[in-house]
Parts: C-alpha cells; structure tokens; sequence
C-alpha cells in the first residue's frame, strides 16, 4: 500500500521500506510493483541495486519499452481511485517541479485506474485518467482517457519519444490567453526529431511553430467557464511508438 518511491507529499514515499523489499523485488526479479496511499500517479523508469537511499536506472532509461532481460523493477502509484486526500481535499502537490531522476511519468490532475494484462511472455499496462468534479461538463468528469502506457517484455526494445515537459499543467484567468513551447527527442541519444501531430480536438488550443524538436500549444480560455479542461497531443514520428502529450488546463 505504502509508496517506496513518490514525490507527492499528503503521503511520502516510505523509504525504510524501499530499503526492506527493494533487494528482495531484484532477487526474484519482480518486474512490476502496485502501490497507492499517496493521491497522485507517479510511474518509476525500470530500478536496480535498490537500498534506503539508491538505486541504478536500467533499460537505457526506456519510459514505455522496458527489457525485462536486463532486470530491474518499475514501481507504480496508481492513486487516487476514487477518492481525494482527506489532508488537502485535493490531489497530492508534488513536492519538486522537476520530477525525480527515477520518474518514467506522473500527474496529479485526475482520478486513475490501471489495467494490466500478462501472458507468459510479457506485462501491458494502461492506466487511465478521469477528471470527475473538477470537469467542465459531465460527459468530461465521468469519460475515461488514456494517460500512461508501457509494457515489460524479454528483448522488448523500440525507440521512444519523449517531450520536455512530460506533460503540461496550466492554470489561467478567463478570457486570458497564453502559450508554452515543448520540446521533443529521442529518449536515448537526446537529439531533436522531426515529427508531425495529429489536431487536438480542443477548441481551446491551437499547435504552432512545429519544427525538429519543438512545437509551441496557445491557450485561448475567452470562452471557458472556470472548470478543469483536459485533452491530448498525439505526436508521430517514422520508427517511433506514438507518444501522447497531455494538456490539463485549470481555469
């Protein structure tokens, strides 16, 4: 229940027993760990030579992709369920704005729940989001969306998109607008990508300035209601898995 690795902060992350079962997760070479308790989604890269205090990043930093050959433990904290935190009545604040060096991906602007499917091969796992009182209409605080996918396998490889930020979290006035320019590369070497993206289906953004390694998202918020709004980027690249970029916008 209790989180070995986060950085929400209702319920940190309980380090004397990442210390306790870390090892013993590497020994039997336990691919995966589901916790809660804390009210934010934090997904970890894939861990090895964990104690108190450490830990080494295997599978080349892969944050969908994960060799299970190569060993290593991805943590998850799949919380909230359905409820918020009775400390804040609100999802778990982070306690950095830059995730921790072990963050695969996180996000604290909704509801969650996972679903992972094995064979005897592999592990798939997608966890969705869901906004519920905090959305602008209820369509929106009861509709499902795909927030974070991965899968561990034996010489599972495959090149990877990642953006900087992982996601983007925005809070504005109504009737203000604003933009934010996101970078885009590859997950191993760090070198910029040309890529192309598929049309949000927000009103309320617009994507601009595409070029190898960036893009720019502008929020134009003149005709919204101060509600929690949510939609996705779908990014494409040749020899690339698709990466979505989720925009959560408080207004």
């Amino acid at each position: 229940h209790v989180p070995s690795f986060g950085d929400g902060t209702n319920h940190r992350a309980n380090q004397n027993v990442r210390g306790q079962l870390g090892p013993i997760f590497t020994e039997f070479e336990i691919p995966l760990v589901l916790t809660s308790h804390d009210q934010a989604y934090e997904r970890s890269l894939s861990l090895t030579d964990i104690t108190q205090n450490g830990f080494t990043i295997v599978s080349e930093g892969r944050r969908r992709c994960i060799n299970e050959s190569q060993g290593g433990v991805s943590y998850m904290k799949i919380s909230p369920g359905g409820k918020l935190s009775n400390r804040n009545l609100d999802f778990s604040e982070f306690g950095s704005s830059v995730p921790p060096a072990w963050t695969a991906f996180r996000a604290r602007e909704a509801h969650v729940f996972s679903i992972v499917e094995a064979d005897t091969n592999s592990l798939e796992i997608q966890t969705f989001g869901i906004l519920g009182r905090f959305a602008s209409d209820a369509q929106e605080r009861s509709t499902p969306f795909l927030l974070d996918t991965f899968r561990i396998a034996p010489g599972f490889s495959c090149q990877e998109l990642e953006t900087n930020p992982l996601y983007e979290t925005i809070s504005i006035q109504s009737g203000s607008t604003t933009s934010r320019t996101i970078q885009v590369f590859d997950n191993a070497s760090n070198s910029a990508v040309d890529f192309s993206i598929e049309p949000p289906n927000a009103s309320w953004l617009s994507v601009t300035n595409i070029q190898t390694g960036t893009f720019t998202i502008s929020i134009d918020a003149s005709e919204l209601q101060p509600a929690l709004y949510h939609t996705s980027i779908t990014l494409v690249a040749t020899n690339y898995q698709p990466e979505q970029f989720h925009i959560f916008l408080t207004v």
